[in-house]
């Protein structure tokens, strides 16, 4: 049983705090509306509460028992009129917890459902026709009719590199974005281009031969006869006096 409740620094009750005791076994707590009842009563429920670190109860014997209390809170944990019908009560809090999920989970369902209605306009139109599938479709279009016209352009001065998709714009614009993402080779100016398709593709190409490759038979040759030699034959024999008119150098 409670002995004591000291109340203070909390929702009405001052930091100096309001002492109730000693209590017997029934006691009647009453009061106008804010004097602190419910705050009563939700200290009781939960008083390991941060909002209560200020508050305290003695109890008999310093025996705690549990706690039951029956206030608002309680009613709006167990008891749960948000159905349709009115008179109609979820009873338990589980009851509860599962009705807030499933009410939770039903805005979120509403949620998702005008997000695809959203997401579904802007990809079709309203009226199914239009948004960015059309805008797509019209540029793929335009594009097309861009690569059929650079083929005809140039169609003569690159039959050869055209072939396949001359005449076909849909093929050659699936070449081209292929070519445009994977190609990382060198860009070349169209001039240059053109100068290389005509050497490429020429009606008489002159044809040059390739060069052979050197025979080094006689190199070989020639070093294996230098390596033979004796370092005697390979020196100079004998020079004579610089004083001497006419000197010149002998070789052997």
């Amino acid at each position: 049983m409670i002995r004591s409740i000291r109340l203070a620094d909390v929702a009405t009750y001052a930091a100096v705090g309001a002492q109730m005791g000693p209590l017997s076994t029934c006691n009647f707590v009453y009061g106008p509306n804010g004097a602190g009842k419910t705050t009563l009563s939700r200290y009781l429920f939960a008083t390991g509460a941060p909002a209560f670190n200020s508050c305290s109860v003695t109890w008999e014997n310093n025996r705690a028992l549990r706690t039951v209390v029956y206030n608002r809170d309680f009613v709006d944990q167990v008891f749960n009129e948000k159905g349709r019908v009115k008179g109609v009560f979820t009873l338990g809090k589980e009851g509860v917890d599962l009705k807030d999920r499933m009410d939770a989970l039903s805005e979120k369902l509403k949620e998702e459902v005008a997000k695809h209605r959203r997401l579904t306009v802007t990809l079709e139109g309203e009226d199914g026709k239009g948004g960015k599938r059309a805008e797509l479709e019209a540029a793929s279009k335009e594009l097309k009719d861009a690569c059929l016209k650079q083929t005809r352009k140039h169609e003569k001065e690159f039959e050869q590199a055209l072939a396949g998709v001359r005449g076909n714009s849909a093929v050659f614009m699936t070449k081209f974005l292929a070519e445009r993402s994977n190609n990382k080779g060198t860009l070349y100016d169209f001039g240059i281009l053109r100068e290389r398709a005509r050497s490429v593709f020429a009606s008489n190409p002159t044809r040059i031969e390739p060069l052979s490759a050197p025979d080094g038979s006689r190199l070989k040759t020639l070093k294996r006869t230098t390596s033979s030699l004796s370092p005697s034959s390979a020196r100079e024999t004998s020079t004579l006096p610089p004083s001497l008119p006419g000197s010149r150098a002998l070789i052997g």
